[in-house]
């Protein structure tokens, strides 16, 4: 006899997001993608994957719960160089640009872009949760460093390139 258990009301969803979308789409498709990553995260449920397509995106990214968020290199990764280059988080004018507040049991994944630009810690995970950085490029990044990591748990930076950041800190 074979049981399988399902969570009723879990539902893993896929969103996307692109500069030229708007925050009142569904976001569930390519072709009505929301405007922003935050709002993005904000409708997504626990591992739920995020897929960015390229633009320029100046905005405070706060993540309280389990996430992919990837550049389109999860769907295409024979265009790596493309997407990292190309799908850019911006930091111009703002502080941090990626916060967190996982718990110990939460999963963060950040696959594919370019952050640049921020005065601040440019990626800031304080946390027991596990992360994953993997293809992300940091440059031009300012005062206090380009990535934190404050470690408890389990994280893992893959494949991650600095540049001409005044401090790269990983704690």
């Amino acid at each position: 006899m074979l049981i399988i258990c399902i969570p009723i009301g879990y539902s893993q969803s896929v969103r996307y997001v692109s500069g030229s979308g708007s925050n009142s789409n569904s976001g569930l498709s390519e072709s009505d993608p929301f405007l922003t990553i935050g709002n993005a995260i904000n409708v997504s449920n626990e591992f739920d994957t995020i897929i960015v397509l390229p633009g320029l995106y100046n905005e405070t990214i706060n993540i309280s719960k389990s996430l992919t968020i990837a550049s389109k290199i999860i769907s295409d990764p024979s265009n790596e160089d493309f997407y990292v280059s190309n799908t850019v988080l911006d930091g111009t004018d703002l502080g941090t640009l990626i916060k967190n507040s996982l718990n110990q049991t939460s999963r963060l994944y950040l696959l594919g872009f370019t952050v640049q630009n921020s005065p601040a810690t440019s990626v800031e995970i304080v946390s027991g949760a596990y992360s994953k950085l993997e293809k992300v490029y940091f440059k031009n990044n300012g005062n206090y460093g380009s990535v934190v990591l404050n470690i408890i748990g389990n994280s893992i930076i893959e494949g991650c390139r600095f540049e001409n950041n005044f401090f790269n800190t990983l704690i």
